[in-house]
């Protein structure tokens, strides 16, 4: 007796399974998180170009490979290029650490760029004065980081945050009077508080930025996790703040 042997019609098999048949022979490939073209944009995601170090997101809104906390892309070591001139011109200098005192580095700042992770800069040494949280991206002017000067002389440098967000706000010091609990921004504080100052408040989770104005603009002033019982704690005299957000990668 001759045996037969069946072939197997993997097109036919596919549209079987696409009208509810026979499984397809082909296992399902969910994507992992990869390097994509900064100027691209795939279909069906946001419009938003992605640029390396973002994070990439499946479909069911959890991060790729643990489908729990964040996991970054690979991306180039985190780096930030001060610039005595506007447009990246003159004498530059490269960090990729913490700095207290840049002095003998630079004379002044007139532009910047940052390669990777987030960096709070300070117009004084050992961290004092006007803070300015920046992002990967590039900054040809001090008016781009909103600056109020072209002095800078500490910076400290923070990875990518991997997990949730959460703090919660007061209007009295050491903790007390109205409280509200915030997980996203707030681009103005008195539509959603009903009060225009903050005089305390407890950061849980994540790292966070309050904004003097609405729509984050005005002095800046950088909070990680921990208790805040005055405004003077973040490094302000005046409790008012405008608006606050999450920072975090693409703000």
């Amino acid at each position: 007796m001759r045996s037969v042997t069946k072939s197997y019609d993997s097109r036919r098999c596919i549209r079987l399974a696409r009208k509810g048949g026979a499984p397809s022979p082909y296992p399902q490939f969910t994507p992992r998180c990869t390097m994509e073209n900064p100027n691209s944009v795939r279909a069906g995601s946001d419009k938003r170009s992605r640029t390396p170090g973002d994070f990439v997101e499946n479909k069911n809104g959890e991060d790729d490979l643990t489908g729990k906390g964040r996991v970054q892309c690979p991306s180039l070591c985190p780096k930030i290029i001060f610039y005595e001139g506007r447009n990246y011109q003159g004498r530059h200098w490269e960090c990729n650490s913490d700095c207290m005192d840049t002095y003998r580095h630079f004379n002044c700042c007139n532009s910047i760029r940052v390669s990777g992770g987030h960096w709070v800069a300070y117009e004084k040494p050992n961290y004092m004065g006007y803070q300015y949280i920046m992002g990967q991206g590039e900054y040809p002017d001090f008016h781009s980081w909103m600056g109020f000067n072209n002095c800078i002389r500490s910076c400290q440098m923070f990875p990518p945050y991997r997990g949730a967000y959460k703090m919660r706000i007061f209007n009295r010091p050491e903790m007390m009077g109205h409280m509200m609990e915030f997980m996203d921004d707030c681009p103005n504080v008195y539509d959603r508080f009903r009060y225009r100052d903050i005089f305390s408040c407890t950061i849980l989770e994540g790292f966070w930025i309050f904004y003097e104005h609405p729509n984050y603009r005005g002095r800046q002033y950088f909070l990680r996790p921990g208790d805040y019982r005055a405004c003077g704690d973040w490094g302000c005299h005046n409790p008012m703040v405008g608006s606050f957000r999450r920072m975090r990668s693409g703000m």
